[in-house]
């Protein structure tokens, strides 16, 4: 197993994890080597951004070049087909066949790749195939990139990929139990039911953090970077700030549980035999004090914070950042995910 460094590339700051391997009891096992996060990656200017992560890169002292890239879902396309077909070359045959129809953009100008999931529960007689698809320029201009900061794309997916590998790998689930995955970044929040450890349904909503800083700035009559501590230092707290932080991130944080209802009930009335009785919270925005709470009583069923590092052991060199890092570990979910690409 190759240790990779797991790049996030969010709209905020960039992600990096590092992850080798170590041999215990003839087992491999991971081990969290760097969990560093660059604020100044992002940026208008795509030249100054590229400098930024050169930067960034030289000075985390990564032991490798090796990298795999986040895709956000906002540029990919996923779908679910259920299909007459047993192998993998013939489900290939059929989407380079039938691309016109399924994919948004012809063939020649994406990149795709599927996964099959198995029997449809409905109809033994039909696979599922998770197929994901993205437009060649956008990888390009990832892979571009990387190469100008000098490391080496072994492989990109799609952030629910990596979300569901860093979290759903460490959940216990019983029969038929669905688990909805809440990845709440800065400009959208993406949601995608896992069941059997994969990802069977997925929606992105424009609704992130810049939505409840904007609104707090409006509201309370700061700035917007002064808005983004106020979230993260007060949120749904009634008794901080005489209540004007909640008051105005209240109608938001209403706004998301709906859509969590609605992502649920869309899902159980086409699968009847699905149960939901988990939502995990990852991404940036979540930690706002009073979220968890607020959506536990208002979806009345458990709701988990994301520790994407749940099952890894830490290097001792970073032994002393533990306890940080967990409690930022939602804003590490993907590139942990990413990381451990490799190890499957």
């Amino acid at each position: 197993m190759p240790t990779v460094i797991g790049l996030d590339i969010g709209h905020t700051s960039y992600r990096a994890v590092e992850i080798d391997y170590k041999k215990i009891g003839g087992i491999k096992k991971p081990i969290l080597t760097k969990a560093l996060i660059c604020e100044a990656c992002p940026g208008d200017d795509p030249k100054k951004s590229t400098e930024n992560l050169k930067e960034f890169i030289k000075g985390a002292g990564f032991s490798t070049k090796n990298v795999v890239l986040s895709l956000p879902e906002s540029s990919v396309f996923t779908t679910i087909l259920n299909l007459p077909f047993k192998t993998d070359k013939e489900i290939k045959g059929y989407l380079e066949i039938q691309g016109g129809k399924i994919f948004p953009r012809p063939l020649a100008e994406l990149v795709y790749s599927f996964e099959n999931l198995g029997p449809n529960e409905q109809n033994k007689e039909e696979v599922e195939v998770n197929v994901v698809a993205c437009g060649k320029e956008i990888v390009e201009k990832l892979m571009e990139i990387a190469r100008t900061v000098g490391l080496k794309v072994v492989s990109v997916e799609s952030d629910s990929f990596s979300i569901v590998r860093a979290l759903v790998r460490s959940q216990k689930l019983v029969s038929n139990e669905a688990i909805l995955v809440v990845n709440v970044g800065s400009v959208g929040t993406d949601m995608m039911v896992v069941r059997n450890g994969n990802v069977r349904f997925s929606r992105n909503v424009s609704l992130g953090g810049n939505s409840f800083n904007k609104a707090i700035a409006q509201n309370c009559g700061v700035t917007q970077e002064q808005a983004e501590e106020y979230r993260r230092s007060y949120g749904l707290d009634a008794e901080l700030l005489n209540g004007k932080v909640k008051q105005a991130v209240l109608p938001l944080a209403e706004t998301l549980i709906n859509e969590i209802k609605r992502t649920i009930n869309f899902y159980t009335t086409r699968n009847t035999f699905c149960t939901f009785n988990r939502v995990l919270y990852s991404g940036g925005a979540v930690t706002m004090p009073g979220l968890l709470s607020f959506s536990a009583e208002n979806l009345g069923m458990e709701v988990e914070l994301a520790n994407p590092f749940t099952g890894l052991d830490f290097s001792p060199k970073i032994l002393a950042q533990k306890e940080k890092l967990i409690n930022l570990g939602p804003l590490y979910t993907v590139a942990v995910g990413l990381a451990l690409k490799e190890s499957i």
